[in-house]
């Protein structure tokens, strides 16, 4: 019986240490709102029917107690009525971060982060009938790139275990830096736009899962 306890202490001490992995439920910008890290939407009408789809996955892997590196994904769609209607409707991003543990430990730390995420979002349509036959055939097309550079600072709180899986609260500061480029086509001219954000956000509905 003492073998059998000892052995099931050891296991869990081996489970305690081996979580390196840690998924932050967090990330997907709706309505200048940082807590969702699903949504799917479903909704049904008399004018149309709306369907929304967002994720953003965000995986970090500890290289050391100290020091994190992370992948991010993020993915929003909205149709109406089964199509994409208007431009920022379908969008993407991929990008890489890494996580400094002031207190040298996963749980319970102050901690620093820094991140790179780049993005596109596309959309064409036909404007007009030119003609007259009845059909639309002016022709545009957005595409827009967009580079983000995010640094924060923040603190994650143990909230106690369940079935292998850590519980943490981790609220934190974030400064982002972007920068968008634009090319707007229509009936064969193309122009282009630049332009740059500052943006300081408090994320208060934060939690990291450690596994």
């Amino acid at each position: 019986m003492k073998k059998i306890i000892y052995g099931l202490v050891a296991l869990m001490s081996m489970g305690a240490y081996a979580q390196r992995s840690m998924i932050s439920l967090y990330g997907f910008n709706t309505g200048n709102s940082l807590d969702r890290s699903f949504q799917f939407l479903n909704g049904h009408g008399t004018s149309s029917n709306l369907e929304q789809n967002d994720i953003a996955f965000n995986y970090a892997f500890a290289i050391t107690e100290m020091f994190q590196l992370g992948v991010q994904y993020k993915s929003h769609e909205l149709k109406t009525g089964g199509d994409i209607a208007e431009f920022g409707d379908k969008t993407s991003e991929v990008g890489l971060f890494a996580i400094v543990n002031i207190a040298n430990q996963l749980k319970n730390t102050p901690y620093i982060y820094a991140g790179y995420t780049m993005g596109n979002w596309d959309d064409s349509d036909e404007l007009a009938d030119t003609d007259g036959d009845d059909i639309l055939d002016t022709e545009y097309d957005i595409e827009r790139t967009e580079d983000r550079w995010n640094f924060g600072i923040g603190y994650r709180w143990s909230m106690g275990s369940l079935g292998g899986l850590n519980f943490n609260f981790s609220p934190s500061v974030d400064l982002e830096f972007a920068k968008f480029e634009a090319e707007f086509s229509l009936a064969g001219t193309k122009t282009k736009d630049k332009a740059s954000t500052t943006a300081v956000t408090l994320n208060i509905v934060k939690f990291d899962v450690l596994f």
